[in-house]
């Protein structure tokens, strides 16, 4: 996943390198992701220069079936602190750290997020990383001098403008999501027609982070045969996450205060039954006569008769964020429990909900 290649010049074409770094001009305003101030400096180097050229030699072989898209020198100021970011959806990035000398107090090491552990590369001199472009990760600045790193970008080409599609969906709309990951490969604008599933958070979660939606219209539920429904969307590919930096995903809730979730095997205790799975019970509320229901519905023990009153009152409610899928309805706990917030929300006020204990931080 992540490579090293110590000595990766030979010395005399490291010490060149680590020379036109000092003398090279930089810029200020690059960004590390968008609504970000900037951090760092940086010098474009040109294709005409000898320093691509070398390097453009050294790494090609490195990868197959990329392009060099980008090579310039990332320039940090001691104490600065870069953001976390994403250098695209695709590709891989080389770093190679162009410092003439390093030891252990001087820092600077490159930090990379891996299965929720923040991993360091150390800068040694004449070293060159290289990873995907998708591995969230940031530099560190030195203790008291500048710090180089010189970067390349190599990308798959992308052979498309636009993609415009309907593609199949699949159960769950899972093939649907795999061709949108997969086109997002290939151009950086995509224009489908998509299950009103990919609305929910766990579709949103397996929807690569780089791929961000700008529009998202519901299609006439009479567009297709057999009560499908549809979405119009348009994603974008952008070089940065739409999720929380460090995260990855948008949280998914599995207990709420109101009421407590029971097992199969106590469903005699449950004084409230919603239906989690197929057309027929999914989303609706039951207060008697469920316990013959199959396993892998809910079967709810509420607090008090007040939650119960609710979960009744909010049953349309449940059954219409039920039906947002093709095929089989599905309404799992976290669809349930977001919709019965906001039903309380609705009904009582944000103010009201809080104030209770109800909403979660």
């Amino acid at each position: 996943m992540i490579e090293v290649i110590d000595n990766f010049l030979s010395v005399d074409d490291a010490y060149s390198v680590v020379d036109y770094c000092k003398m090279a001009l930089y810029n200020y305003g690059e960004t590390d992701c968008d609504n970000m101030p900037p951090t760092g400096m940086v010098h474009e180097i040109d294709e005409t220069n000898s320093i691509y050229e070398l390097f453009q030699s050294k790494t090609e072989n490195l990868v197959d079936g990329l392009t060099l898209n980008r090579m310039y020198v990332n320039c940090f100021a001691p104490g600065e602190n870069p953001y976390w970011h994403i250098d695209g959806s695709h590709g891989v990035t080389f770093l190679y750290y162009s410092n003439d000398e390093w030891n252990l107090d001087f820092g600077g090491e490159t930090q990379f997020l891996i299965d929720d552990e923040i991993v360091g590369i150390l800068p040694l001199p004449n070293r060159m990383v290289y990873f995907p472009a998708k591995i969230m990760h940031r530099a560190t600045s030195f203790r008291d001098r500048h710090r180089f790193t010189l970067a390349l970008k190599i990308w798959y080409m992308k052979r498309f403008t636009l993609a415009i599609g309907n593609p199949p969906y699949g159960v769950g709309g899972n093939l649907a999501i795999k061709f949108l990951n997969k086109t997002s490969e290939i151009t950086d604008d995509i224009r489908f027609v998509l299950p009103t599933s990919v609305r929910k958070p766990s579709s949103l979660n397996k929807i690569v982070g780089h791929l961000h939606c700008v529009i998202d219209e519901d299609l006439d539920s009479a567009t297709f045969p057999g009560g499908i429904n549809a979405v119009k969307q348009h994603w974008e590919v952008k070089n940065s996450s739409r999720f929380t930096t460090g995260v990855g995903e948008i949280p998914m809730v599995h207990e709420h205060p109101d009421f407590e979730f029971l097992p199969y095997e106590r469903r005699d205790e449950a004084n409230v039954f919603v239906g989690e799975y197929g057309c027929g019970p999914s989303g609706r509320v039951k207060t008697e006569n469920f316990v013959h229901y199959a396993k892998g519905h809910h079967f709810l023990r509420a607090k008090d008769s007040k939650v119960i009153d609710n979960m009744v009152e909010f049953a349309d409610k449940f059954r219409a964020a039920a039906s947002q899928c093709n095929g089989r309805y599905h309404f799992g706990k976290n669809d349930l429990i977001t919709t019965y917030i906001k039903c309380l929300e609705e009904k009582y006020g944000e103010e009201y909900t809080q104030s209770e204990g109800r909403i979660f931080d």
